[in-house]
């Protein structure tokens, strides 16, 4: 998976060197402020024509309960909550009687374009993404401008000066989950763009009691105890100050650092992203182990839910860490039994922080190697099998292993190995040990 991504912003502040563009990204979390983002999130001018008459006035609504203002600006932000779930976004439209581009008992059409486009960086350190996403998927939504009048009395308009149109435009939200630059486009039947209205998306991150409700509600804190601590180490937000999991770049952790618009991958409320290209809470590598084929599936950026089962699929899934490590395992030992039929192999103990990982099997499920590593002991509460430890290290490194190989001693059996680090950039991480001196 991705390196830390606190490296990142470390690394981020040493390399800013131009201060006019420093952008404070505490200020963008007012919804009431309004943002010139076309060039960050991919709001993009398309060159349609527009009318854009004083005879159509279109306003935008969020109705979420959490969001402090019901009407929203044009370039302000809405989010996706915590929960996870979209915005609720409504619209308005006051139509003059005399625009004669909406003519008595036609239909409108409404659309609605979210954009996340970022190409930053090049060769093992590209950050590239450029997710289009129409709502709703394969068609316009169309309202009839008699039927959708609140104004409409008896099928007669001719005593009112304007008519006035409302809908709820984003019935669709439930599965399909997107952020970025967003824009609105109302259309009349001859499809002549009368409006548009630009606005941002962004997401909202959960907090540690969410995450750990999450994982106890799927089974997966229960089967394997380490998830979390990877959750919270691989999105940087392990330190006990720290109430939420960065599924999305949070000032939280990172107020601290100044953050110039070359460094998109640290814009509040957009995707964590760190290298080699890891994306989210949990760091999802592209082209990850289990799911190549569905891993840039932009769900897995705005939604942290399905972050989180995407990273058990890397650990589960066919070619995942845990088949992996069965694999290498197996093979090892069956080498060296291949010539030392008759002699045993033991795992020595290897104390990686606050827990020490010994030669007992493991309570992981899916560990097809359990029965090369018996005991008859009973592990104190600050022991885990060693085997997890090489589960563990393999998030962080795949084609690394705790269990490095087989050594024969003296006496003729083995004993395997240790390798607890990986080195990256010159520099030694011991993922294991990070992971283990995490506290829930």
């Amino acid at each position: 998976m991705a390196k830390n991504i606190m490296d990142f912003w470390k690394q981020a502040a040493a390399d800013i060197t131009d201060t006019s563009s420093i952008l404070d990204t505490n200020e963008i979390l007012d919804t009431s402020a309004v943002l010139d983002t076309s060039d960050v999130l991919g709001v993009e001018d398309d060159g349609e024509e527009n009318i854009d008459d004083t005879n159509i006035i279109l306003r935008v609504f969020c109705t979420d309960p959490n969001h402090k203002n019901s009407e929203i600006k044009e370039n302000t932000i809405v989010y996706i909550s915590s929960e996870p779930k979209m915005p609720n976004i409504d619209i308005e439209i006051e139509i003059s009687k005399y625009f004669d581009a909406v003519k008595y008992g036609e239909k409108l059409k409404a659309t609605l374009e979210i954009k996340y486009s970022v190409d930053q960086g090049k060769g093992n350190q590209r950050k590239f993404r450029n997710d289009v996403q129409r709502y709703p998927i394969n068609e316009d939504y169309v309202f009839n401008v008699r039927e959708q009048s609140i104004f409409e009395k008896n099928g007669k308009y001719d005593k009112f000066d304007k008519r006035i149109f409302k809908t709820t435009i984003l019935p669709t939200y439930s599965k399909i989950f997107r952020g970025g630059g967003a824009t609105l486009k109302i259309y009349n039947a001859q499809n002549i763009l009368l409006k548009s209205f630009a606005f941002q998306i962004r997401g909202r991150n959960p907090t540690k009691e969410e995450v750990k409700t999450y994982l106890e509600e799927k089974g997966y804190s229960q089967k394997y105890w380490f998830l979390y601590r990877i959750l919270v180490h691989e999105s940087g937000s392990s330190s006990a100050d720290y109430i939420r999991v960065q599924q999305f770049n949070d000032s939280e952790v990172n107020s601290k650092i100044k953050l110039g618009t070359d460094y998109l991958r640290y814009i509040e409320g957009t995707p964590q992203w760190g290298y080699p290209d890891g994306w989210g809470m949990a760091q999802i590598d592209h082209g990850g182990v289990a799911n190549p084929a569905n891993y840039l599936n932009a769900n897995y950026l705005w939604n942290w839910k399905l972050n989180i089962d995407q990273a058990l699929l890397s650990l589960t899934g066919p070619g995942g860490y845990i088949e992996t490590a069965n694999g290498h395992i197996q093979n090892a030992i069956s080498a060296f039994k291949a010539k030392n039929k008759d002699k045993t192999i033991t795992a020595p103990s290897s104390t990686q922080g606050a827990i020490t990982y010994v030669h007992a099997p493991s309570t992981i499920p899916g560990i097809t190697v359990n029965n090369y590593f018996q005991t008859t002991a009973e592990l104190a509460i600050n022991e885990k099998s060693i085997i997890d430890a090489e589960i563990i290290k393999k998030y962080n490194s795949y084609t690394r292993d705790f269990l490095s190989k087989i050594i024969i001693e003296n006496t003729g059996n083995g004993i395997w190995e240790i390798d607890d680090y990986v080195v990256s950039r010159d520099n030694k991480i011991y993922y294991v040990k990070e992971i283990s001196d995490i506290t829930e």
